[in-house]
């Protein structure tokens, strides 16, 4: 399983526990209105550092897709 931190946030979220596999990692953060407002791609490793200082405060949706595996987790932003 995924661990997400810190949850809320401020600067950033450190996504833990990633497969470290070919697949490539793909990380979308979303607004409650379904904006895609944060969208990385990367090499799969075992943490990845997403930043996102730049959101407004309030509630988010954190999804991550990696091979045939997808994750989704509420964030709030402070």
């Amino acid at each position: 399983d995924l661990t997400i931190i810190p949850n809320p946030f401020s600067e950033g979220v450190l996504i833990k526990g990633l497969e470290t596999n070919k697949d490539l990692v793909q990380v979308e953060i979303f607004d409650l209105r379904g904006r895609r407002l944060v969208n990385v791609e990367t090499k799969a490793e075992k943490q990845l550092f997403v930043a996102a200082k730049d959101l407004q405060k309030g509630l988010y949706v954190l999804k991550v897709r990696q091979g045939n595996k997808h994750y989704q987790q509420k964030l709030i932003k402070e």
